[in-house]
Protein backbone atom coordinates (compact mmCIF):
# COMPACT_ATOMS: atom_id res chain seq x y z
CA UNK A 1 0.00 0.00 0.00
CA UNK A 2 1.47 3.37 -0.94
CA UNK A 3 2.79 5.92 1.91
CA UNK A 4 0.42 8.83 2.32
CA UNK A 5 2.40 12.11 1.30
CA UNK A 6 2.41 14.53 3.17
CA UNK A 7 2.35 18.25 2.61
CA UNK A 8 4.21 20.49 4.76
CA UNK A 9 3.11 24.22 5.12
CA UNK A 10 5.13 27.37 4.64
CA UNK A 11 5.47 28.59 8.21
CA UNK A 12 6.45 24.55 9.06
CA UNK A 13 9.11 24.36 6.29
CA UNK A 14 10.69 27.67 6.94
CA UNK A 15 10.59 26.46 11.65
CA UNK A 16 12.59 23.43 9.99
CA UNK A 17 14.82 25.52 7.91
CA UNK A 18 15.43 28.12 11.02
CA UNK A 19 15.93 25.41 13.39
CA UNK A 20 19.24 23.79 11.06
CA UNK A 21 20.49 27.52 11.39
CA UNK A 22 20.84 27.38 15.27
CA UNK A 23 22.35 23.68 15.31
CA UNK A 24 25.39 23.90 16.74
CA UNK A 25 25.78 27.43 17.42
CA UNK A 26 26.84 29.12 20.68
CA UNK A 27 25.02 31.30 22.51
CA UNK A 28 26.11 35.03 21.74
CA UNK A 29 26.04 33.34 17.63
CA UNK A 30 22.06 32.12 18.07
CA UNK A 31 21.27 35.28 19.86
CA UNK A 32 22.52 36.74 16.82
CA UNK A 33 20.63 34.99 14.78
CA UNK A 34 17.20 35.20 16.45
CA UNK A 35 17.76 39.18 17.08
CA UNK A 36 18.15 39.42 12.66
CA UNK A 37 15.08 36.73 12.10
CA UNK A 38 12.97 38.95 14.43
CA UNK A 39 14.28 42.08 13.78
CA UNK A 40 14.50 43.21 16.87
CA UNK A 41 15.26 46.92 17.89
CA UNK A 42 18.78 47.15 19.66
CA UNK A 43 18.63 48.50 22.72
CA UNK A 44 20.70 51.31 24.10
CA UNK A 45 19.53 52.44 27.04
CA UNK A 46 22.11 52.73 30.36
CA UNK A 47 20.94 51.05 33.74
CA UNK A 48 22.55 51.34 37.10
CA UNK A 49 21.71 49.41 40.12
CA UNK A 50 23.21 49.72 43.66
CA UNK A 51 23.19 46.84 45.66
CA UNK A 52 22.95 45.73 49.51
CA UNK A 53 26.56 44.92 49.31
CA UNK A 54 27.47 48.62 47.55
CA UNK A 55 28.40 47.17 44.31
CA UNK A 56 27.09 48.34 41.61
CA UNK A 57 25.04 46.47 38.34
CA UNK A 58 26.21 48.30 35.40
CA UNK A 59 24.16 47.25 31.90
CA UNK A 60 25.25 48.68 28.68
CA UNK A 61 25.10 48.27 25.39
CA UNK A 62 28.71 48.77 22.85
CA UNK A 63 28.57 49.01 19.43
CA UNK A 64 30.41 46.29 17.49
CA UNK A 65 33.53 48.59 16.97
CA UNK A 66 33.62 49.06 20.65
CA UNK A 67 33.51 45.61 22.05
CA UNK A 68 36.28 44.99 19.33
CA UNK A 69 38.64 47.33 21.15
CA UNK A 70 37.31 45.73 24.17
CA UNK A 71 38.56 42.51 23.46
CA UNK A 72 41.52 43.96 21.61
CA UNK A 73 42.54 45.39 25.07
CA UNK A 74 41.90 42.15 26.95
CA UNK A 75 44.09 40.30 24.31
CA UNK A 76 47.05 42.84 24.83
CA UNK A 77 46.58 42.76 28.52
CA UNK A 78 46.56 38.77 28.53
CA UNK A 79 49.79 38.85 30.32
CA UNK A 80 49.32 41.13 33.23
CA UNK A 81 45.59 39.38 33.68
CA UNK A 82 45.27 35.69 31.82
CA UNK A 83 42.09 34.92 31.94
CA UNK A 84 40.01 38.29 32.80
CA UNK A 85 36.65 39.13 32.63
CA UNK A 86 35.65 42.75 31.37
CA UNK A 87 35.25 44.34 34.32
CA UNK A 88 38.59 43.17 35.66
CA UNK A 89 39.88 44.78 31.95
CA UNK A 90 38.05 48.38 32.14
CA UNK A 91 39.00 48.65 35.95
CA UNK A 92 42.69 47.99 35.09
CA UNK A 93 42.55 50.19 32.23
CA UNK A 94 40.86 53.00 34.28
CA UNK A 95 43.38 53.03 37.26
CA UNK A 96 46.23 52.89 34.32
CA UNK A 97 44.94 56.36 33.38
CA UNK A 98 44.23 57.49 36.81
CA UNK A 99 47.56 56.72 37.75
CA UNK A 100 48.98 58.58 34.63
CA UNK A 101 47.00 61.50 35.05
CA UNK A 102 48.26 62.00 38.79
CA UNK A 103 51.57 61.92 38.10
CA UNK A 104 51.25 64.33 35.24
CA UNK A 105 50.03 66.29 38.00
CA UNK A 106 52.37 65.90 40.63
CA UNK A 107 55.23 66.27 37.95
CA UNK A 108 53.61 69.70 36.95
CA UNK A 109 53.45 70.88 40.62
CA UNK A 110 57.32 69.66 41.05
CA UNK A 111 58.13 71.81 38.59
CA UNK A 112 56.88 74.79 39.64
CA UNK A 113 59.29 74.68 42.89
CA UNK A 114 62.68 75.39 42.53
CA UNK A 115 64.07 73.59 45.20
CA UNK A 116 61.96 70.42 44.15
CA UNK A 117 63.43 70.96 40.36
CA UNK A 118 67.08 70.84 41.69
CA UNK A 119 66.14 67.73 43.73
CA UNK A 120 64.75 65.76 40.87
CA UNK A 121 67.83 66.64 38.70
CA UNK A 122 70.31 65.57 41.27
CA UNK A 123 68.20 62.51 41.53
CA UNK A 124 68.12 61.85 37.27
CA UNK A 125 71.88 62.00 37.52
CA UNK A 126 71.96 59.82 40.03
CA UNK A 127 69.97 57.25 37.87
CA UNK A 128 71.74 57.95 34.96
CA UNK A 129 74.78 57.19 36.58
CA UNK A 130 74.22 54.15 38.33
CA UNK A 131 72.16 52.95 35.26
CA UNK A 132 75.72 53.33 33.17
CA UNK A 133 77.78 51.65 35.36
CA UNK A 134 75.46 48.76 35.90
CA UNK A 135 74.41 48.38 32.31
CA UNK A 136 78.06 48.05 30.66
CA UNK A 137 77.60 47.01 27.06
CA UNK A 138 74.54 47.18 24.50
CA UNK A 139 72.68 43.87 23.76
CA UNK A 140 73.65 43.82 20.08
CA UNK A 141 70.85 43.81 17.88
CA UNK A 142 71.25 40.11 16.45
CA UNK A 143 71.21 38.92 19.84
CA UNK A 144 67.77 40.89 20.58
CA UNK A 145 66.20 39.96 17.60
CA UNK A 146 66.66 36.28 18.20
CA UNK A 147 65.65 36.32 22.13
CA UNK A 148 62.25 38.35 21.08
CA UNK A 149 61.72 36.03 17.82
CA UNK A 150 57.86 35.29 17.46
CA UNK A 151 57.82 31.92 18.20
CA UNK A 152 58.37 32.47 21.55
CA UNK A 153 56.61 34.16 24.40
CA UNK A 154 57.11 35.29 27.78
CA UNK A 155 59.52 33.15 29.75
CA UNK A 156 58.31 33.81 33.08
CA UNK A 157 57.26 30.53 35.38
CA UNK A 158 55.04 31.08 38.07
CA UNK A 159 57.05 29.76 40.95
CA UNK A 160 53.36 28.52 42.45
CA UNK A 161 51.53 26.99 39.50
CA UNK A 162 54.76 26.39 37.38
CA UNK A 163 52.90 27.67 34.50
CA UNK A 164 54.75 29.42 31.65
CA UNK A 165 53.48 33.08 31.11
CA UNK A 166 53.59 32.50 27.23
CA UNK A 167 52.26 36.28 26.40
CA UNK A 168 53.72 37.87 23.01
CA UNK A 169 52.78 41.22 24.07
CA UNK A 170 55.50 44.12 25.31
CA UNK A 171 58.26 41.38 25.39
CA UNK A 172 61.76 42.31 26.44
CA UNK A 173 65.35 41.00 26.93
CA UNK A 174 65.58 39.34 30.41
CA UNK A 175 68.71 38.61 31.87
CA UNK A 176 68.84 35.17 33.47
CA UNK A 177 71.49 36.51 35.74
CA UNK A 178 71.21 40.22 36.72
CA UNK A 179 73.19 42.69 34.83
CA UNK A 180 75.22 44.20 37.95
CA UNK A 181 76.23 40.29 39.19
CA UNK A 182 78.70 41.13 35.87
CA UNK A 183 77.01 38.00 34.01
CA UNK A 184 77.63 39.26 30.25
CA UNK A 185 75.12 39.76 27.36
CA UNK A 186 75.59 36.02 26.30
CA UNK A 187 72.05 34.46 24.87
CA UNK A 188 72.63 31.81 27.38
CA UNK A 189 72.11 34.66 30.00
CA UNK A 190 68.98 35.81 28.09
CA UNK A 191 65.58 35.10 27.38
CA UNK A 192 61.77 37.16 26.63
CA UNK A 193 59.85 38.54 29.36
CA UNK A 194 56.85 40.59 28.72
CA UNK A 195 57.21 43.91 30.77
CA UNK A 196 54.83 42.89 33.38
CA UNK A 197 56.65 40.14 34.75
CA UNK A 198 60.34 41.64 33.66
CA UNK A 199 59.44 44.58 36.44
CA UNK A 200 57.94 42.11 38.88
CA UNK A 201 60.92 40.19 38.65
CA UNK A 202 63.01 43.16 39.14
CA UNK A 203 60.73 44.19 42.00
CA UNK A 204 60.94 40.90 43.75
CA UNK A 205 64.65 40.54 43.31
CA UNK A 206 64.13 37.35 41.89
Amino acid sequence: MPRKKTKLSFCQVKRGTFSRRLENKTGPESELILAKEFNLTPQTQFKQKIQKDESVRIELTLSKEQIEILNQAKELLSHALPGATFDEVITNLAQRYVKQRTAVRTSIKNHKSPSSSTESTSAAEVKGQSTQNISGKPIPSSVKKIILSPNLGCQFKDSRTGKICGSKHFLQVDHVHPRFCRRRNEPFNLRPMCSSHNKFRYTAGC
